[in-house]
């Protein structure tokens, strides 16, 4: 019995935080006027059979060549961070904000950029991540997103699973696959990074695969610090300018990391691959060069 008690005490586990948490998450999304539906990924369901490709914004980026961004753009690609600096357009884009002044000043800048962008990104899905339902917040948001681009904005409301190991991650992925309560209710999985908010929104509409570019797991980004509208990080964390692991591969700053995260929904949910062996991640999946 005691055995018994120990292998389901993660389960437990979730299962408190949710009752815990869920009261306040649905009071939030009955608040949020433009809430996160799934269907409004439906018309990328045919092209989700070509693959599904994450892009974040490590330094691996600059090795893609121009035959691997063409195979990218015949998949469905979902973008984070400072991707926006980059050429390449995805089919998703997922920003965090919140009422910070760091997070304002990341605000302005994507939206400055995503203005001088805005017809090449007539047709992507913009997703804002961490509102939770704040009107206020939210206002200020569409007040910075080009008028052309309004359509594509939706807010993401988010349920977070409990930390401090990868065991409470898999249950938590292994309960919301017998209980898939967050597609009932719209809401998005946030666990350490949008990385991860990513790859599970892969599986959610159908990836057999997915492959993470530029998640690379080490201090860096692929754009050049030297320009001078990009800024290297809005928290002023000395962590992400250092040699050492990223804050979100180092379980000083958390458990569990974004490399165990990866790894458990390659486990549980859908195959993850990463596209170059100077990631991180390459210890432990597959690599997949996009040729």
């Amino acid at each position: 019995m005691i055995g018994l008690a120990k292998t389901h005490m993660p389960y437990l586990v979730v299962l408190l935080k949710l009752l815990r948490d869920l009261p306040e998450v649905i009071l939030n999304e009955l608040r949020n006027n433009r809430r996160f539906r799934y269907s409004y990924l439906d018309h990328l369901k045919n092209k989700i059979s070509n693959g599904f490709v994450v892009l974040g914004s490590g330094p691996t980026v600059n090795e893609l060549t121009e035959v691997q961004f063409d195979n990218i753009a015949k998949k469905v690609s979902m973008a984070t961070g400072r991707w926006i600096w980059n050429d390449f357009v995805p089919d998703i884009y997922i920003i965090e904000s919140g009422r910070s002044e760091p997070m304002q000043r990341w605000l302005k800048d994507f939206s400055k950029k995503l203005t001088e962008k805005e017809v090449e990104y007539r047709n992507t899905i913009i997703f804002i991540d961490g509102v939770k339902g704040d009107q206020a917040l939210q206002s200020l948001i569409e007040v910075s997103i080009p008028d052309s681009l309004k359509n594509n904005l939706f807010f993401t409301q988010v349920i977070k699973p409990p930390n401090g190991s990868s065991v409470l991650f898999a249950a938590f992925l292994k309960f919301l696959k017998v209980v898939p309560i967050h597609t009932l209710l719209g809401l998005t999985v946030h666990c350490r990074s949008s990385t991860v908010l990513c790859a599970l929104i892969g599986y959610y509409i159908g990836a057999e695969k997915i492959t993470l570019v530029g998640v690379d797991g080490y201090a860096g980004y692929f754009v050049d610090q030297s320009i001078q509208d990009f800024h290297g990080d809005y928290g002023g964390l000395d962590k992400n300018y250092t040699k050492p692991l990223h804050s979100t591969a180092n379980p000083e700053y958390g458990v569990p990391t974004v490399t165990d995260c990866c790894i458990v929904i390659s486990e549980v949910y859908t195959p993850c691959l990463i596209s170059s062996k100077n990631a991180l991640l390459s210890q432990y999946l597959e690599i997949d060069d996009l040729s």
